[in-house]
This record gives C-alpha cells, structure tokens and sequence, in this order.
C-alpha cells in the first residue's frame, strides 16, 4: 500500500472509532453500532465490479473507470459517489 493509502485508512478508522466512543458515553443512546467489526483489504480495480455486484464488499475507496461505472449504474443496490479530478 501506499502511505496515501495508508493514512486514509488510518484516519477512517480512528474516527469511527472517536464515533463510536462518543455514541457508547451518551446514556440516553439506546442504538448500537452498525457493524461489530471493520475488515481492510487492498483489491484491484478490475476485481472491485465484482466485490461489489456481490455484496462481498461494501464500500470502495478508488475509482472506477467509465465502462466499470457504467455497468454499476443501473443496479439498485450501489450508489455511485463521483468526484471529478
């Protein structure tokens, strides 16, 4: 991985779990968190269409290209976040 990579998944999990320590203090809370654990895992942009048509992966930090994105777009399940750089 790279150290961009690397920081961002540094920082993505210290804030859920600044999040999720915040929820568990307030006592008025009666919800619990949306998912027990958090799993990390590099994949390549070609396996990622796949990864998430089947629900074996639910978010994607990268980008797609516009044929991956296009074949994504009409499935009810996954909403597509763009960002143009």
């Amino acid at each position: 991985m790279d150290n961009a990579k690397i920081l961002m998944a540094v920082l993505m999990v210290s804030s859920m779990l600044f999040i999720g320590c915040k929820i568990q203090e307030d006592s008025q809370l009666n919800m619990g968190p949306a998912s027990d654990s958090i799993t990390l895992k590099e994949i390549s942009e070609s396996d990622a269409v796949n990864e998430l048509e089947s629900g074996e992966m639910d978010y994607y930090l990268s980008s797609l290209d516009s044929e991956q994105a296009a074949e994504l777009k009409d499935n009810a399940d996954i909403s597509l976040q763009y960002a143009y750089s």
